[in-house]
């Protein structure tokens, strides 16, 4: 390997992921090359392993800069900024530069952090999974920006999305998740206490399209159960090794051909 011949005494490189062991981790500098057992993880997400490599850079530096332009890793960093995981400075450096017109910024996480309370902060996760990331899905027409403006409006009321996937019962994360959904749609969902009666009062006052009535709530209990191991894998970026909850039961079936796919509901027979 040529690379620590060709760094300077003060650089450093941690390369992980590119291993015939997917958890292998090593570290390159002037004097050669390296492990880091530490960070062995079997996070098989980049985004959490990326996130985790920034906490173990925290314990050593006051300012880290994470190269990445992705939502889900910047609410992760948002998630452990609050929790004092993360350096006192921390920037995420998004965008790119062209020929002509600069997008790149640097994010301030810290100061990003700082302006919502910690308990939005900690909310965090959970809503960004329960109105869609990469592996859930969105509410038809129902931004991230709606959904920061009610949570920062009613975080008293569904603090305990702070535990969503963490600590909280299946239970206690379905009815705090439906409440906080409920908010989403406005004033009629105000008297309705389940999805199934706002669908109806949406579906006979108003002359909305299906695509834009909630999800009934069986399917939205499978919704939610993706939601909060998703919320888990992200909570749990700072263990390099987590034991997190497997996909099937979760909102994830094998089907007869092998293939991992997404319960959409659950069958009900009625007598």
């Amino acid at each position: 390997m040529k690379a620590p011949t060709q760094l300077k005494n003060d650089q450093t490189i941690v390369l992980a992921g590119g291993f015939s062991t997917a958890e292998t981790v090593k570290l390159v500098n002037k004097t050669g090359v390296t492990t880091l057992p530490q960070l062995f993880s079997s996070l098989e997400e980049a985004d959490t392993r990326l996130v985790l490599h920034a906490i173990n850079l925290s314990n050593t530096h006051s300012r880290v800069i994470i190269c990445c332009d992705d939502t889900d890793v910047l609410v992760i960093l948002l998630y452990f900024h609050s929790k004092g995981s993360l350096a006192s400075e921390v920037y995420m450096h998004a965008g790119h530069s062209g020929r002509t017109v600069t997008r790149e910024r640097y994010i301030p996480v810290h100061t990003t952090a700082a302006k919502p309370s910690e308990s939005i902060c900690l909310c965090l996760p959970a809503v960004h999974a329960l109105t869609g990331c990469d592996t859930t899905s969105a509410l038809f027409r129902i931004g991230k920006r709606t959904a920061f403006t009610k949570l920062s409006q009613h975080v008293a009321n569904v603090r305990k999305l702070s535990q969503f996937g963490v600590t909280l019962s299946v239970s206690d994360a379905l009815d705090v998740a439906r409440r906080f959904v409920l908010l989403l749609y406005g004033q009629k969902a105000r008297q309705c206490g389940s999805l199934n009666a706002l669908r109806f009062t949406l579906a006979s006052t108003t002359d909305k399209e299906a695509a834009m009535l909630p999800p009934t709530d069986d399917a939205f209990k499978q919704h939610v159960l993706r939601a909060m191991l998703q919320t888990a894998v992200w909570c749990h970026s700072d263990i390099a090794k987590p034991n997190l909850p497997g996909l099937v039961g979760h909102g994830w079936m094998i089907d007869d051909e092998r293939y991992l796919r997404p319960i959409m509901y659950e069958w009900t027979v009625h007598q």
